[in-house]
């Protein structure tokens, strides 16, 4: 899910309240990209992604983390396109970039089975 102005994306929202009975019942790893660049804080992305889960008092996953993701300022739809435009913005004038960290990203998917319950497949 990603993590915008620190709030999960309405869409994750909706899957989330949509799917709640069922995601009551399992366990669940939130996977979330937040900021757009490796010099930014992920400890704040991380205090943001908190603060969003507070809302969701129900939703309780048993792990979760925040990377860095990507940005490509033409993939970019209305409003998010036209808030960017905007000088104040952070994303202002920032050009398409990709720092995700891959052997990150890497290590905490191969943590998954172990973490949730799951027989880890043979390789």
């Amino acid at each position: 899910a990603p993590l915008y102005g620190g709030s999960l994306l309405k869409e994750a929202r909706k899957f989330l309240a949509k799917h709640q009975a069922a995601l009551e019942k399992v366990p669940v790893a939130l996977f979330v990209l937040g900021p757009t660049s490796g010099l930014d804080d992920l400890e704040t992305s991380r205090a943001e992604l908190d603060g969003a889960l507070e809302k969701l008092a129900w939703f309780d996953p048993v792990t979760k983390d925040v990377f860095v993701g990507a940005y490509d300022p033409d993939k970019l739809r209305f409003p998010d396109s036209k808030m960017a435009a905007r000088p104040t913005s952070p994303l202002y004038d920032m050009e398409a970039r990709d720092d995700r960290d891959w052997d990150a990203i890497r290590a905490w998917a191969d943590s998954l089975p172990d973490v949730l319950g799951l027989e880890t497949p043979a390789r």
